[in-house]
């Protein structure tokens, strides 16, 4: 009898284990580029931004284009940013901070290499080019970027390597 009862409660706990992971899980689905143009060019009208727009779907602006070379993939860069959701609420920043270009989001592997070391560049990142569809967190687990956001990086490059 405990025989019966054990494979019972075994193949209950299967069961429940087999169904459970056969459920879709939600997944985090990018927003589409186009889908976030017009908000992307509403915050570029009202906040008197002249940017262009790469194949990509980001916008930017170069303020100072910088001189010597420029940032490619195999770079490791110096930058200063500061970053903004469309409200113009600042959710990230850094100073002085070194990373290899690869390991930068996307938005940055684009824009970047459009200015030199010295230069200085806004990008206006659909949220697939920046964070996508995970919010960040702060270390008190408060949503500090909330998922699929819109942002606005001021980025400084200070050099390159």
């Amino acid at each position: 009898m405990k025989r019966i009862v054990l494979c019972l409660s075994i193949l209950a706990l299967l069961t429940i284990v087999a169904t459970g992971c056969s459920k879709k899980s939600k997944s985090c689905d990018p927003v589409p580029v186009a889908k976030e143009e017009p908000d992307i060019l509403k915050y570029i009208s009202e906040n008197g931004i002249t940017a262009s727009r790469d194949n990509s779907g980001i916008y930017y602006q170069i303020i100072t284009p910088g001189t010597g070379i420029s940032p490619s993939n195999t770079s490791k860069v110096t930058i200063n940013y500061i970053g903004k959701l469309l409200s113009n609420v600042v959710c990230d920043s850094a100073s002085n901070k070194e990373w290899p270009v690869t390991s930068l989001v996307t938005g940055f592997q684009i824009g970047l290499p459009l200015i030199k070391k010295g230069g200085k560049i806004k990008l206006i990142l659909p949220s697939s080019y920046g964070y996508g569809c995970t919010p960040i967190l702060d270390a008190s687990n408060n949503v500090r970027v909330p998922a699929n956001s819109i942002l606005v990086f001021d980025i400084e490059l200070l050099n390159v390597q």
